[in-house]
């Protein structure tokens, strides 16, 4: 009787594998459907003059899918319609995203990608504008992107929207504000500052660093809190193979050559 049970607890393992493909259950990636989203922040993801998502998360990403066979479909909206839309269902992805701690229950994290090291930038001939504290930048305007982590850290500080932070959809709106001198500050990692000023047709020799926002922090890629741990488990060990193979090394030394 013994022998009998045990043998049907292993045709119902084995059978449980045959079906699933593995103990966890986890079902094919490429018969899931993906929702890839992102906004407009060079060289980080950026539309191409094709019209296509380009950039370095783009690129990292767009390896882990191939790992994975799965399409790549991702999505270029606006920061804060993209995060917003990225908590509302399942299988969906939102970068390049700061992993926070305001944020950490809010997303299941793949990473990290990148460091983050986040400056203040201002124009060098605005010799009017000088700060050595935050309560000396309380005086200034700060241009900041809707809902992204700098801005809720601005706010953590005690800046006010309208008062000294100045929001907007896009961070190019924000360069072109600053040279107008139309805001004092804006923040950003030296990369993505440099190269978005260069693709905005702004001459980056004209800015320079201030105040450190903040460091320390890194960035992920993050799911909804609705997709199973089974997906998000496979899109790790994606990332991690891409990084073992050499790919996200290459990726890696294309854009920090263009700086």
């Amino acid at each position: 009787m013994k022998l009998n049970y045990l043998r049907l607890r292993i045709i119902i393992v084995i059978s449980c594998i045959i079906t699933h493909g593995s103990l966890s259950g986890a079902p094919p990636l490429n018969e899931e459907s993906f929702t890839l989203l992102c906004s407009e922040w060079p060289p980080f993801e950026y539309t191409d003059k094709d019209g296509e998502p380009t950039g370095y998360s783009v690129e990292v990403l767009q390896a882990v899918l191939k790992e994975l066979d799965i399409p790549d479909n991702i999505q270029i909206y606006p920061w804060y319609r993209a995060y917003k839309i990225s908590q509302s269902k399942k299988n969906t992805l939102i970068f390049t995203l700061a992993r926070t701690k305001s944020r950490e229950n809010l997303f299941k994290w793949v990473g990290p990608i990148a460091p983050r090291d986040m400056y203040l930038w201002k124009l060098k001939n605005r010799k009017d504008v000088t700060v050595e504290n935050w309560d000396d930048l309380k005086e200034y305007m700060i241009g900041t992107v809707k809902g992204e982590a700098a801005e809720k850290q601005l706010l953590a500080k005690g800046f006010r929207i309208h008062k000294n932070i100045s929001p907007v959809t896009k961070q190019i709106q924000n360069y072109h504000m600053l040279y107008a001198k139309r805001i004092d500050f804006v923040y950003g990692l030296e990369l993505s500052t440099i190269f978005g000023l260069e693709q905005a047709g702004l001459n980056p020799d004209k800015i320079e660093r201030s105040l450190l926002l903040d460091t320390g922090l890194e960035y992920y890629y993050g799911f909804s809190n609705e997709t199973s741990d089974g997906v998000v488990d496979q899109f790790r060990a994606a990332l991690k193979r891409v990084k073992e193979n050499g790919i996200y090394d290459m990726i890696t030394s294309k854009y920090s050559n263009k700086n």
